[in-house]
């Protein structure tokens, strides 16, 4: 009688472990650029996936906002140009976007948007009134 008990409490063992392992390597998993659709007019197939890695568009950010970390990485097209929008924060409280070429890797554009910043012009715009 307690040798089937053992049997199943085994397996019931073993399937949890393996759904956990598989749970962890799709947390941990860069997430496939061919996945990605894209937004250009007339582009009905899937996009081709880009030359530069979302991990890698991530890096050059950080390169320019050490202090902060990625809060997200989205593969964009604009006006038929391909970027990684990368959004971070920082300590501060600020946080800042930038674009990050697809093809090439280049820093394509990057601003700070500290919201402290921002709520103070709005006093000073509401004083001047």
């Amino acid at each position: 009688m307690r040798k089937p008990m053992i049997i199943a409490g085994i397996a019931t063992a073993a399937v949890l472990v393996a759904g956990g392992g598989a749970a962890v390597t799709a947390a941990n998993a860069e997430p496939t650029p061919s996945a990605t659709t894209s937004d250009a007019p007339g582009d009905h197939g899937a996009a081709k996936a880009p030359k530069v890695l979302s991990s890698q568009a991530e890096k050059t950010a950080l390169e320019q906002f050490p202090s902060g970390w990625v809060t997200s990485a989205e593969l964009e097209t604009e006006h038929g140009r391909r970027t990684w929008q990368i959004e971070m924060k920082g300590g501060d409280g600020g946080e800042r976007e930038f674009a990050v070429d697809a093809e090439t890797g280049s820093l394509v554009t990057g601003n700070a948007d500290d919201d402290r910043r921002d709520d103070a012009s709005r006093h000073d715009a509401e004083d001047d009134d």
